[in-house]
């Protein structure tokens, strides 16, 4: 799940920075009417799923009995 945030978090900001050159990712050429809300939602997307992971996992470790 971590790496889906990563590759998330990673096309949304990367889309966003290559538009300002005119450029863009092959796998989301077909959206390019949609910019930059689509590359904000991703990387926003991104961000959500790993700060979700890290609360699970903190969630997780074991608690010390006094």
């Amino acid at each position: 799940m971590v790496q889906l945030g990563i590759l998330l978090l990673i096309l949304g900001v990367g889309t966003f920075v290559l538009e300002q050159f005119n450029y863009e990712f092959t796998i989301l050429s077909w959206a390019d009417d949609y910019q930059p809300w689509l590359s904000v939602g991703l990387a926003v997307l991104g961000i959500i799923i790993l700060v979700a992971k890290a609360l699970s996992g903190r969630s997780k470790e074991p608690t010390k009995a006094a």
